[in-house]
């Protein structure tokens, strides 16, 4: 949906080195297939081709390794696959990949291309301390510009940025083996000219996906000054805690530009909230969402069903919680285990299935999940359409609607809003889509 940070960076680095550097990003290329990546290398002649593995992603990018190792290719790989599964492991999925990074890549990297590593897994020991030394994401590298568009934005092309790495909390959903848990960030005047690096490639709208965006207050105000007085008038979104905002921050960002703030909440049920780990009160949530809608700035949470711990009374308690705090757009995902994570590392090794060799769907299995609760996964599914019917139906939710029509109506947000009422409240299409 947006250009790739990761490959972006090092392809900044590879420039540095003496290198010259193409990114393919398969969502934007029109009529993108095999054929055509074949086609691509056959024009470009590369002699090393490197792949950023996400989970979700690794079925296509496996067929396209192979595809460029059967071109010659030398195939490079890493990301947070390789870092949560373990290089070995994935060298076993696709003997097909010659180098696999661990961790952050970006000095490994470096060293690789002056030939100073020669080691087949190559792994970082700990973690970079200091991010503003990586330079800047190549954002001109990209053989196509055309971006597919998230769902929720005011201005288009919009481009992800992130001004930190790591996070000190410790859900157990999540995997910290890429960026670890020691929070480091970059310093506003870095992340500032980012942005106008953004807004030289043609961006015109900043998407901050740090897992803790909206962390440090006074860097926030910092940073949202700065950006008012060098006059980068380009609206912003971002992801936060809902602990971690009071409603200082919350106007700072919104005179700023912030327009979207998306929130974990992942269940709406406490004994549950504190399984996860996630060291949060559902009341802190509700009172941000008030701060948040007074203020008009768009809420997008999130919410998992499916939790070891679920049962079908914990889950309809998340579907009424989701009604109750009313936001402008929820999420519903179905829980998938993922490699590194706290639940992974606990199942017993006969439920720890390679459920992304055979593809996953974009909204984390709604279609075919597997189920580590007590819950039959058909049951799962039957409970991930009745969340959408139950929170989009909601009379209270096409007020959101009408409130960004009055607030804004020359913003593009009030029509997502109506879009997401008439389809998942009204016509269901979800059911339809994963019948």
């Amino acid at each position: 949906m947006y250009p790739s940070l990761s490959i972006a960076y090092l392809s900044s680095i590879a420039k540095q080195e003496g290198f010259e550097t193409k990114i393919i990003s398969p969502n934007i290329i029109k009529n993108f297939s095999e054929e055509k990546f074949n086609e691509i290398l056959n024009k470009e002649k590369p002699k090393y081709c490197a792949f950023t593995l996400f989970t979700t992603q690794v079925f296509n990018a496996y067929r396209l390794i192979k595809s460029s190792k059967r071109n010659g290719c030398i195939t490079l790989v890493g990301g947070p696959h390789v870092s949560s599964l373990g290089g070995e492991k994935v060298k076993l999925e696709c003997p097909e990949i010659d180098y696999l990074f661990e961790k952050e890549s970006e000095e490994t990297f470096r060293k690789f291309l002056k030939g100073k590593i020669k080691n087949k897994i190559i792994k970082m020991e700990g973690f970079i301390e200091d991010i503003n030394q990586i330079p800047l994401p190549d954002r001109s590298a990209y053989l196509d510009h055309n971006w597919v568009f998230d769902s929720e934005h005011l201005k288009k092309p919009i481009h992800i940025l992130i001004s930190s790495r790591g996070c000190p909390y410790d859900c157990n959903f999540c995997y910290k083996d890429t960026f670890g848990r020691k929070y480091r960030r970059r310093t506003v005047n870095n992340v500032l000219e980012e942005c106008k690096d953004v807004i030289k490639q043609g961006g015109k709208e900043f998407y901050f996906i740090d897992d803790l965006f909206a962390f440090d207050k006074k860097w926030i105000q910092e940073f949202c000054k700065k950006k008012i007085e060098l006059k980068l008038n380009l609206p912003f979104k971002c992801l936060g805690r809902a602990d971690l905002l009071d409603e200082e921050m919350i106007i700072t960002m919104k005179n700023a530009g912030c327009h979207t703030i998306a929130i974990g909440v992942e269940s709406g049920n406490q004994n549950i909230v504190d399984w996860i780990g996630k060291r949060m009160k559902l009341i802190d949530i509700k009172k941000v969402c008030k701060l948040l809608h007074k203020h008009k700035i768009n809420i997008e949470s999130y919410f998992i069903i499916g939790h070891r711990i679920d049962t079908e009374k914990t889950i309809n308690e998340t579907i009424e919680f989701a009604r109750e705090i009313n936001t402008d757009f929820p999420r519903f995902f179905i829980f998938s285990p993922y490699p590194g994570s706290k639940v992974w590392n606990e199942l017993p090794e006969n439920k720890k299935e390679k459920y992304w060799l055979n593809g996953i769907e974009s909204d984390l299995r709604a279609s075919n999940p597997i189920s580590i609760c007590e819950i039959e996964p058909k049951r799962l599914v039957e409970l991930w359409h009745y969340a959408h019917d139950r929170v989009y139906s909601n009379p209270a939710y096409l007020k959101n609607v009408f409130r960004e029509f009055f607030n804004r109506p020359f913003d593009r947000m009030w029509g997502y809003k109506l879009k997401a009422w008439l389809g998942y409240g009204v016509l269901r299409l979800h059911r339809r889509r994963f019948k």
